[in-house]
């Protein structure tokens, strides 16, 4: 057998070894740019042979896009109240310098609890 013909044989069983995994994409739509970078991830995995699902808890209606152009998307209202983070000042007012993020009412604490109840 020619050395062509090793390499091809080589070639065939080395790309059959391929693995391929199904992944979930948890994707809250937290903000325009974090859902097209999630999506870019999913197109991503999928062009590299992987059965992707994308998972969209809605935490802002006002965020419609999920990001991907190919992979399959389960969105899913998950807001008892829809406007509680449209109305928080990390949404209306996210440049106030007063408005501490970590520490006020409204900041970190309310999206901790907004989170952990779309995971819910």
């Amino acid at each position: 057998m020619s050395t062509i013909g090793v390499l091809f044989v080589f070639a065939v069983c080395l790309f059959g070894y391929t693995k391929s995994y199904k992944v979930l994409i948890y994707s809250p739509t937290i903000g325009h740019s974090h859902c097209n970078f999630m999506g870019k991830i999913a197109d991503t995995l999928l062009d590299a042979g992987h059965e992707v699902l994308v998972y969209v808890p809605v935490v802002d209606p006002d965020v419609p896009t999920n990001g991907t152009k190919r992979a399959p998307v389960l969105r899913v209202d998950v807001m008892d109240d829809p406007t509680l983070f449209s109305t928080s000042p990390i949404k209306s007012d996210p440049f106030n310098e007063n408005f501490d993020f970590l520490n006020d009412e409204g900041g970190i604490q309310l999206l901790g609890k907004m989170l952990a109840h779309a995971c819910t």
